[in-house]
């Protein structure tokens, strides 16, 4: 939707994807994969709890849709200014993952 709304073809390949953003940010790869990996889990976990205390799928799916319009409008906002906040909140996760491993990244 982002590039259509641009006027270019949506086959056509960007750096706006996520783990392009996060790597920008200065977060290698393994990093990258670390953080998304993260972030899906726990999007997994929502969800098998909402299944768990029976939460209506219709409430699930607003939730879903919200954190994807939520997702969109932030994406595109970091990934054009590259706002100073969120590079920051990026390097707190790196250096997080680096007292996890034990050496410098």
């Amino acid at each position: 939707m982002r590039r259509y709304r641009k006027g270019k073809s949506p086959f056509k390949p960007d750096r706006d994807h996520l783990h392009h953003i996060l790597q920008r940010a200065g977060l290698s790869s393994r990093q990258t994969l670390v953080v998304i990996s993260i972030a899906s889990a726990l999007m997994s976990i929502l969800g098998v709890l909402g299944e768990y205390f029976q939460v209506p799928e219709s409430i699930e799916l607003a939730l879903f849709v919200l954190m994807f319009i939520l997702y969109n409008k932030y994406a595109r906002h970091f990934s054009s200014k590259y706002n100073e906040y969120f590079v920051n909140v990026l390097a707190e996760i790196k250096v997080v993952l680096r007292q996890d491993r034990g050496t410098s990244i």
